[in-house]
């Protein structure tokens, strides 16, 4: 039952603004903006690192967890707030028909670069701003391709 004594539905079902959150890092060096490789058999593309927070979960504690799970990279500091933050749109995507993911760009230090690729990544690598464009990224970070400036990270 809900605060107004009405029974809860027992089918979960989401309004139009559906929407979830994706917790990604940014790491800068040299300009370099540091991606993770996606397996071919998820996507094959290039993304930021990180992942949807679960239910409840601190932004911050997740990012250092997706990171942790996909990279076996040490996140030792994450920014207080995001540094950039976009949608996109899923479809038919993860057994849902449609949903938006927020996605919250925090400013990422990583303990060294002492990679594991995993089921979820591959690969990883830095790469500037005009590589960007000519790199197959996954539909979720393309937004990057007219966001990043290595300008906005000293």
């Amino acid at each position: 039952m809900n605060a107004s004594g009405n029974t809860l539905p027992t089918k979960l079902h989401f309004p139009e603004s559906f929407f979830r959150v994706s917790v990604k890092g940014l790491l800068v060096l040299g300009g370099r903006l540091l991606l993770v490789k996606e397996p071919p058999e998820l996507s094959g593309t290039w993304e930021l690192p990180g992942g949807g927070l679960e239910f409840g979960e601190n932004p911050q504690e997740g990012l250092m967890r997706e990171i942790a799970e996909e990279t076996s990279l040490e996140v030792v500091a994450v920014s207080k707030n995001p540094k950039y933050a976009w949608t996109a749109h899923f479809e038919n995507h993860r057994g849902i028909e449609w949903y938006y993911s927020l996605v919250l760009c925090y400013e990422i230090g990583l303990k060294d670069f002492k990679f594991q690729p995993s089921d979820e990544c591959e690969e990883i690598g830095f790469f500037s701003q005009s590589e960007l464009k000519s790199l197959q990224l996954h539909h979720q970070s393309e937004p990057l391709t007219e966001i990043f400036d290595p300008k906005d990270f000293c």
